[in-house]
């Protein structure tokens, strides 16, 4: 049985990243400003409280939670 599949040739780094950055410009996700690229979405900071959540390791588990699945 012949093979079918089709072989995917990677474009070179520089290419790829062109086309890239042209498909994110055309796209308005960047916008370039003085020759460098930026957000297009406003940024919102973050409150310092809201980074003072506790790290998956640190969540209890369900079963010492005391919660019950359906």
């Amino acid at each position: 049985m012949a093979d079918r599949r089709r072989t995917v040739v990677a474009p070179d780094p520089e290419s790829f990243a062109a086309e890239l950055v042209d498909t994110m410009v055309r796209g308005g996700g960047v916008v370039v400003r003085s020759g460098r690229l930026h957000a297009a979405a406003e940024y919102t900071p973050v409150t310092p409280g809201s980074m003072r959540v506790p790290f998956p390791r640190a969540w209890p588990s369900q079963a010492s939670a005391g919660s019950h699945c359906p």
